[in-house]
């Protein structure tokens, strides 16, 4: 088993020659290490441990005379990995070049899941996914009602209710659904239909569901919202961003059923615009349990064995095989290496749109804003609906067509967004002097410009000062709309309360748009990235780069404790980085009621990184029962269980929120224990 995870972490390391990302060995890992020695003797024997959390490693600065020195260290990347794999090639054994070699070549079936294979031993591995399955349990709304009502299979079960959302399934739904949970089970939930708005809060509870329910022996499955017919209150553009955010953020304990495109590929009918006819309903319970035995076919297959196989899909091997059990892959073998990654920018497309990003890349060249290419083609991502392939913006029907009355060619959709796209950049950079466009990774200030693209104009950057909130949008939709409300309840959660636009229009891009930092001091890149503003703030970049030692999934929750070699509790981690980050402060050690004592409160939407932040009620505590530490973004460092980085908008942390504190630093620094 070690053996098989090694190559594979040398197959990552090959494979992302090519790729964004770079790996660079560091510390016991010295590339000389594993290559120096006998020959007789094996990779595994010439591994070093991991090194204790905390502790540094004093042949770190070795590392360079392996790789090349740090300046010419990208430039001579290739040539380095390149030699390393030639020498590990040159040293392993029959059994494990056997293994690497079909790795890297991608041509062993036993290392490929792919759905169009159909030798025997598929078949087998298939008949007994559906022996295994004995219940299914459907979650959902009036839709699921409909398959419950044509449902002639004992083995089914249904949970279901009319004009349901995301709280009654995670008030009803699922509390119902958990005596069912155990091996043989397999749960499919189709929910979202009536309130695709809350499509983070679905991807939160779901993610967190089947990984309870796949621990006593369950599988979960996300069937996709299914498509609408002239629906007064749903488009399916709307439907289709929903979709494509729960692909890419379901986790891999979720098997996505594309549902939504399998009913266009075999066509449906509804009896209402939502509700689809029985014989529609019939093909749905057929496709879905079909879907179901043979294992899922979207993000992953639920029954695939963890830790011996490498997964990945035959049109996008690379990336799948470099993001196979990325965060676990130190402990393949022990080896003590980190992952390194330049500031990366990556728009998550569909097919669809990935046939057109050439184009999109022109125009971002010609129009003078190749630096947010990526956030153009999230634009497309977002706005494109499969009824009008040509006009991948959906410009037609704004007020930009110059012809109202005809649908946009492709050329012209994209010519017409990009001229507002780089007006509305430009806007940006001449609100100050010097002119000073927002840098690409500064996802708060590029939701003003995302904002004035969805009203049409550029002024709306003007109008809020670079500074999107959720107010000004409304006040600036209120004046366009000449004061006219909305009156459905729907479209007002979705939209906003006035009658033009779409006001809550920036997150809805940004789901597609994804921004990785580069670490220091400890390895690792997190999925958010840092403001603009904080790379300059020399006190909070302090914290940081103390935050980033124990945020990483290395340091357990300890109740009570207060530093590394005890690991933190929450309170214990907030006082350890406001004491130990280098900015002369001391709290001593004290409790998240006692750090909201040396706060000044700020609004939460004036929240700026190196605030605290409080929530109230995650346990039997009065006050301030969880603190953590916000390094922007809506993101913040806690001590949950490990340390880690979370977003604070998702509907628990929303639930809990008590308080942003900003601290005061002349308490701060003389600031006794309360505890």
């Amino acid at each position: 088993m070690k053996k098989k995870h090694v190559l594979i972490l040398f197959t990552v390391l090959a494979l992302s020659v090519t790729s964004v990302m770079k790996l660079v060995p560091v510390s016991k890992v010295a590339a000389s290490s594993i290559l120096g020695g006998n020959k007789n003797e094996s990779i595994l024997d010439k591994l070093t441990p991991t090194p204790e959390p905390g502790k540094s490693d004093k042949n770190e600065k070795d590392d360079s005379n392996v790789l090349g020195e740090k300046d010419s260290l990208s430039t001579n990347m290739t040539d380095s990995l390149t030699d390393l794999m030639n020498n590990l090639l040159s040293r392993v054994g029959d059994e494990e070049y056997s293994l690497l070699t079909k790795v890297l070549s991608q041509t062993d079936d036993d290392l490929i899941e792919d759905d169009s294979d159909t030798d025997d031993g598929d078949k087998d591995k298939d008949d007994e996914k559906k022996a295994s399955i004995n219940r299914v349990v459907y979650i959902g709304d009036s839709r699921t009602e409909g398959l419950r009502d044509v449902n002639s299979d004992s083995k089914n079960t249904f949970i279901c209710l009319s004009s349901m959302g995301y709280d009654w399934m995670l008030s009803t739904a699922f509390p119902q659904a958990e005596s069912y949970a155990s091996s043989g089970t397999a749960f499919v939930i189709l929910m979202g239909v009536n309130d695709l708005y809350h499509q983070n809060s679905y991807i939160s509870a779901i993610n967190q569901k089947a990984a309870e329910w796949k621990k006593k022996g369950a599988v979960v499955y996300f069937a996709s919202v299914g498509p609408v017919q002239n629906d007064p209150y749903t488009s399916n553009s709307e439907i289709e961003s929903f979709n494509r955010a729960l692909k890419n953020g379901l986790s891999s304990d979720v098997g996505y059923i594309d549902l939504y495109g399998e009913l266009n590929k075999s066509g449906y009918q509804t009896v209402d615009g939502t509700h689809y006819t029985n014989t529609v309903s019939k093909n749905i319970m057929s496709f879905i349990g079909k879907q179901v035995a043979l294992g899922g076919s979207g993000n992953s297959d639920p029954y695939a064995t963890d830790g011996n196989k490498v997964w990945w899909c035959r049109n996008n091997k690379e990336m799948a095989l470099l993001e196979y059990k990325v965060s676990d892959w130190t402990k393949f073998s022990g080896l003590d290496v980190s992952l390194r990654a330049d500031t990366k920018i990556e728009a998550k497309l569909s097919d669809e749109i990935k046939k057109y990003e050439e184009e999109l890349e022109a125009a971002a060249k010609e129009y003078g804003f190749e630096a947010y290419v990526e956030l153009f083609k999230a634009l497309a991502e977002q706005r494109h609906y499969d009824g009008k392939k040509d006009d991948i913006f959906n410009m037609s029907k704004t007020s930009l067509n110059p012809d109202p009355k005809k649908t946009l060619s492709r050329a012209d959709s994209i010519k017409i967004a990009a001229e507002l796209f780089a007006d509305c950049i430009d806007a940006y950079s001449k609100m100050g002097e010097p002119y000073m466009p927002p840098q690409p990774t500064d996802t708060e200030a590029l939701k003003s410009i995302l904002q004035a693209f969805e009203f049409e104009s550029d002024g709306f950057v003007d109008y809020c000062k670079g500074k999107y909130t959720l107010e000004k949008a409304k006040e600036y939709a209120k004046k366009k709309s000449g004061n006219t409300k909305r009156t459905d309840e729907a479209e007002i959660q979705q939209k906003g309360p006035w009658d033009f636009k779409d006001q809550k229009y920036p997150d809805k891009v940004l789901q597609f748009y994804f921004v990785q930092v580069s670490q220091t001091g400890g390895g690792g890149s997190f999925g958010f990235s840092l403001p603009s503003e904080a790379l300059s703030d020399k006190e909070f970049m302090n914290m940081y780069n103390e935050i980033s030692k124990y945020v990483q999934g290395n340091y357990p929750y300890v109740f009570g404790g207060s530093s590394p070699e005890t690991s933190f509790d929450c309170s214990g981690f907030v006082c350890w980085v406001i004491n130990h980050c280098g900015n002369g402060w001391n709290v001593d050690r004290t409790t998240a009621n006692g750090l909201l004592s040396y706060c000044a409160e700020v609004k939460k939407e004036d929240a700026k990184p190196g605030d605290l932040i409080f929530f109230q009620g995650t346990y039997a505590e009065p006050g301030a029962s969880h603190v953590g530490i916000v390094v922007g973004n809506n993101h913040f460092a806690h001590f949950g269980n490990p340390g880690k980085i979370s977003d604070y908008t998702e509907s628990y942390w929303v639930e809990h929120f008590l308080a942003i504190g900003r601290l005061n630093m002349k308490s701060a620094t003389s600031a006794k224990s309360s505890d």
